[in-house]
């Protein structure tokens, strides 16, 4: 079956080719963008939608100059390329708004090594620009090349000096620890696992917590959890051997349970998670005994009960990060753009956090 051209259409509807042309090309955008009536752009779409036209992307490329695609860039580690559905969805709905599709791919650092490697990613990939997922131990060739301002790019959940979107760690942490306090608490720690320290979010929530504990005139106290060993391939919660002389705080009626705090701000879900195991295991109860509080991308469900938790603006951190690259590309004489810091989620309900024991 022959394929339909801007030209048939255009016959159809009695208008130019140039007008017909013009109208396809903006797809579905809104009347306010478009020179031409409503009733005309209604015309043209029914009748393309009714031959059966299709858009010619290598065409239009010619004629424009791009793409129409954006390249999502990650590594194919982990620990160095976090990717939530939440986030994607962020990144997808908000090129979709633009006609605009996306590419995702993953490499290993060998792929980065030389100055040329990312010129040549957006020629074989056909992109107008990029979007680095890179949130740790990001490679140094990959810092270099991206300061050339002929490669359109923002960073992702990484904070760098110009064009990148990271949420608001800090602020978070404060704000998890002040509405703590103005619970009535006192003895507030910040709890945090074994090794989790490669992203900058670790350092930044605590930072937060402690200079809300400070403001307050209160000690601050950090709790470095142990890290769950995997034993017969299922992940146990059980601290290792050793582990129980740090622990006595936990113990009811022990001299150091006097001390224990009555809250905990956890860096991230898996150490609520963890908390939540060892206070249960004591006979303690949340939030009777201990209020937790945690961040995560999602409200953490443990055993039935919703952890009180600052969700990660994950999706506004998508959204955020192509609204930034798409004005780089509209404007490549403005190429560095201060970073945009995305506040996260006032909790909304959650069975974790109560008030002091005492009141």
């Amino acid at each position: 079956m022959a394929e339909v051209t801007i030209k048939q259409v255009a016959e159809r509807t009695g208008l130019s080719i140039r007008t017909v042309g013009r109208i396809l090309s903006a797809g579905g955008s809104g009347a306010g963008s478009s020179p031409h009536s409503t009733s005309t752009r209604e015309r043209v779409l029914a009748t393309a939608q009714e031959l059966g036209y299709r858009p010619n992307a290598s065409a239009k490329s010619m004629r424009t100059g791009r793409f129409g695609c954006i390249a999502l860039l990650s590594s194919i580690s982990r620990q160095r390329s976090n990717l939530p559905s939440s986030l994607y969805e962020g990144i997808d709905d908000a090129l979709t708004e633009h006609n605009l599709h996306l590419t995702l791919a993953r490499l290993p650092d060998e792929k980065l090594k030389s100055e040329e490697a990312v010129p040549k990613i957006l020629r074989e990939w056909m992109a107008d620009g990029l979007l680095l997922n890179y949130n740790s131990f990001i490679p140094q060739p990959l810092l270099q090349t991206i300061r050339d301002p002929r490669i359109p790019s923002v960073w992702i959940n990484t904070k760098q000096d110009w064009n990148a979107v990271w949420p608001d760690d800090f602020n978070a942490g404060r704000a998890a620890t002040e509405d703590l306090i103005a619970r009535g608490h006192r003895r507030i720690a910040y709890a945090v696992q074994e090794g989790a320290d490669s992203h900058y979010s670790a350092a930044d929530r605590y930072e937060g917590y402690a200079a809300a504990m400070q403001d307050a005139g209160l000690t601050v106290q950090r709790l470095l959890l142990p890290e769950p060993k995997v034993r017969q391939g299922l992940t146990s919660l059980l601290p290792p051997a050793g582990w129980e002389d740090n622990a006595a705080m936990w113990q009811p009626g022990s001299p150091a349970a006097q001390q224990r705090p009555t809250a905990v701000v956890t860096y991230m879900s898996n150490v609520a998670h963890f908390l939540l195991f060892l206070v249960a295991s004591h006979g303690l109860q949340v939030p009777r005994d201990l209020s937790i509080v945690t961040f995560e991308e999602d409200v953490l469900e443990s055993a039935g009960l919703l952890v009180t938790t600052w969700r990660i603006p994950a999706y506004r951190m998508g959204q955020e990060a192509v609204r930034m690259l798409l004005a780089r590309l509209a404007d490549p004489a403005h190429e560095n753009r201060s970073p945009a810091i995305i506040p996260f989620a006032v909790p909304e309900g959650g069975g974790t956090v109560g008030p002091h024991p005492g009141e």
